[in-house]
């Protein structure tokens, strides 16, 4: 008996039906796959950039703050400086107005014992 090897029209179709179906679902499973890592590299872009946006916000914040203790600690140097000066004119002005007032104080006596000496000799 001999066994035919012979494919009508039909069949051939219905074979290249299935081939093409085959490859179809291939091109369709690496179509998903690329899906799926494209979203995971889109996931992972998304990621690193919010983190690099954190960074910076984190860095500016700490700038802010570096700068604002700077400001405070000059602004306090600066008064701390104006009290100082401050109390050194007023310690100068007293010793300059005791100086003043000790020579009117000596001024006086001189003037009144000259005037006692000249009452009491003439």
């Amino acid at each position: 008996m001999e066994i035919k090897c012979q494919l009508d029209g039909t069949e051939v179709f219905i074979a290249d039906l299935i081939a093409c179906s085959t490859c179809s679902g291939h091109h369709y499973a690496h179509h998903q796959e690329l899906k799926s890592i494209i979203v995971v590299v889109v996931a992972v872009v998304v990621i690193v950039v919010v983190v690099v946006v954190l960074m910076v916000v984190l860095v500016v914040v700490v700038v802010v703050v570096v700068v604002v203790v700077v400001v405070v600690v000059v602004v306090v140097l600066v008064v701390i400086l104006v009290v100082v000066v401050v109390v050194i004119v007023v310690v100068v002005v007293v010793v300059v107005v005791v100086v003043v007032m000790v020579v009117v104080v000596v001024v006086v006596v001189v003037v009144v014992v000259v005037v006692v000496v000249v009452v009491v000799v003439v």
